[in-house]
């Protein structure tokens, strides 16, 4: 039956983020968090409550729809951000060279010939490394995190990019909070547990005493 149930909050999971990613387009899209440890069988699947998205440089239509969604479907922690509307980069514009004659003569100094700046198709840069878009998308809660780069390994599975535990680990000491060390702690039970781990340091103690140097 627990079998069932985890295989269940899997799927649903796996079809958010399915969707998330067409919805979503940019240079990467990586999953973290919760998900990915309960996926490496770190975490139980009904701790799960949100789903964390790395977008990596994210493109124009991917800003526009988070906006949508912070807009009609917030979170009941997006006030917590600085801000619930993603900036939308403009498209540069660069001066076209201007032509002058090789001898310009003085009855057409002003005459010269300017041609309008062309729009060009590259977005500016957002340095952001940040939490940027908290809304719900259905009845889970959506966490993206924006990345300008993202160099750290990371596992592909069924065509979906996730991240290791060493780096959820890291980012889970980074914010610090009770609920992230709590988390940690947790995880690592699965492994061994404390009072197993001191029955270990006992035991190899009086084997020390024991034996003969």
């Amino acid at each position: 039956m627990t079998m069932n149930i985890n295989k269940i909050y899997a799927m649903k999971f796996d079809e958010t983020i399915t969707h998330l990613k067409t919805m979503l387009p940019a240079a990467d899209f990586i999953v973290t968090g919760s998900y990915v440890l309960a996926k490496y069988g770190l975490m139980p699947w009904d701790k799960v409550f949100d789903l964390d998205i790395i977008l990596v440089k994210p493109e124009i239509p991917a800003l526009h729809v988070m906006n949508s969604y912070m807009k009609t479907f917030p979170a009941s922690s997006t006030a917590k951000l600085k801000t619930t509307v993603l900036p939308i980069p403009e498209v540069e514009e660069r001066p076209s060279p201007v032509k002058k004659e090789a001898k310009p003569r003085p009855d057409d100094e002003d005459d010269e010939d300017v041609k309008p700046a062309p729009k060009f198709g590259k977005v500016q840069a957002m340095s952001k490394s940040a939490l940027q878009a908290i809304f719900k998308f259905e009845d889970t809660k959506i966490d993206i995190f924006i990345e300008d780069n993202f160099n750290e390994p990371t596992l592909l599975i069924d065509d979906i990019k996730h991240t290791t535990v060493p780096h959820i680990l890291a980012a889970k000491k980074i914010y610090g909070r009770m609920k992230d060390w709590m988390q940690c702690r947790e995880m690592s039970r699965v492994f061994y547990k404390e009072e197993e781990f001191q029955t270990a340091i006992n035991n190899d103690w009086r084997k020390m005493l024991k034996s003969e140097y």
